[in-house]
């Protein structure tokens, strides 16, 4: 067999293979990846907001837990860089719209320390409060954990 024939084979095989695979991301499903930027989004700021913006063309592939995720990542993300009027929006939506108390609880705690760095001392208590109103069913315990600090930064 010739080279030429030989290197179309190689290809024709290569074209086949890739068109089948999908993304690492896309395997594993998007949920672990959203784990992973969670954990490192203190560390990573940049990088981890520029992953979720590469995630954003993937948005209509999500289920609702990443879907949830995803959000209180941008929400955290808008904080971080100041930008309290959509953090505040997204946290408000899924205060409102997300079936996870996890996430609601979440979403409340980090609020909670927007308000307090805007000066809204009484909007911070009540974002607070209505996170640790659900803390005995916050399954997540490390989003426990951080309520807690929560509570004792702002105490």
């Amino acid at each position: 067999m010739d080279m030429k024939k030989r290197l179309s084979i190689f290809i024709c095989i290569f074209l086949l293979l890739s068109s089948e695979a999908k993304s690492e991301t896309e395997e594993k499903g998007y949920y672990g990846e959203l784990k992973y930027l969670e954990s490192i989004r203190l560390q990573e700021l940049v990088n981890v907001r520029q992953r979720l913006i590469e995630l954003s063309k993937f948005e209509s592939k999500f289920n609702p837990k990443e879907m949830d995720l995803y959000n209180l990542l941008l929400a955290h993300s808008d904080a971080m860089k100041a930008d309290y009027t959509s953090a505040k929006q997204r946290l408000n939506n899924l205060i409102e719209n997300s079936n996870s108390v996890d996430v609601r609880s979440r979403a409340y705690s980090i609020l909670a320390l927007i308000e307090n760095i805007q000066g809204n001392d009484i909007n911070a208590f009540v974002a607070l409060d209505n996170s640790l109103s659900q803390i005995s069913e916050v399954e997540d315990q490390i989003y426990r954990l951080d309520i807690l600090q929560k509570y004792n930064l702002l105490s």
